[in-house]
């Protein structure tokens, strides 16, 4: 598995998907940084310094886009470019593949989500200072708890991948859950409480809880139980999924 990973790496710092994602978290961190730069007398902003920046940065909403791209693009095209069967011809099992697909996916996925937060932190902390007391314990933690929510809550994009099969379809499937999860989540949750239950225990509805300068084992072990449970559930899915479908027959996207 640990050459799978490598090719998957290799791919993807060849794919056009990799400069465009660049690109969209510069973008990002621009539009944020603009409304700092040309607002710094506002009272009681995010971007007053170092600190409140990195505790209101973390919110994905629009930033999504990225992860969507990738899921379609570079896991969605390996049916149409009958990349995954030749891996299969190639000695390698498909719990390998579901598996590497998973970890490089979720892993770049997050990587990127970090991108613009910690750049826009960056810069406003170089401006306006931390705004108190340097806690790198504290940062280190919530970086890496983040980090390990982004990885988890892209998962669901992972296995809509191996469900639609398809460039455009993967595209479009992605894009409408994320709309009526992130975007209308507080509508949706007010009028089901199933919905509300899902929306809880997602991770990245976790983030107010891991920014928490209170956090506390009870939280650790609630968060990781989150991440922990969201990943099994979606990698484990993907597989069953796709250990199901005879690759011989699949049509797959034109789209490349």
């Amino acid at each position: 598995m640990i050459n799978l990973i490598r090719i998957e790496l290799y791919r993807f710092s060849k794919h056009w998907v990799f400069p465009v994602m660049i690109l969209l978290s510069a973008y990002f961190s621009i539009a944020i940084l603009d409304q700092f730069f040309s607002s710094k007398i506002q009272i009681n902003s995010f971007l007053d310094n170092g600190k409140t920046t990195f505790e209101n940065s973390f919110n994905i909403g629009v930033r999504m886009i990225g992860p969507i791209m990738l899921s379609a693009f570079f896991i969605g095209s390996d049916y149409s470019n009958r990349t995954l069967q030749e891996k299969i011809a190639n000695g390698h099992t498909r719990v390998d593949i579901v598996l590497s697909k998973a970890i490089v996916y979720s892993a770049l996925s997050a990587f990127f989500l970090l991108l613009t937060p910690l750049f826009t932190t960056g810069v406003v902390t170089y401006v306006n200072g931390w705004g108190g007391d340097f806690d790198s314990q504290y940062v280190t933690r919530v970086i890496l708890l983040v980090f390990l929510s982004y990885c988890s809550s892209v998962c669901i994009y992972l296995l809509i991948s191996f469900i639609c099969r398809d460039i455009s379809k993967t595209l479009l499937v992605s894009s409408v859950f994320s709309l009526l999860f992130a975007e209308l989540g507080d509508l949706l949750k007010s009028h089901s409480i199933v919905f509300r239950s899902m929306y809880q225990f997602y991770p990245t509805s976790q983030l107010s809880l891991i920014l928490s300068e209170s956090f506390s084992q009870k939280n650790c072990i609630q968060v990781l139980f989150s991440i922990t449970i969201t990943s099994i559930v979606c990698v484990g899915a993907s597989f069953m999924i796709f250990n199901r479908q005879d690759l011989n027959q699949q049509k797959g996207s034109r789209l490349k």
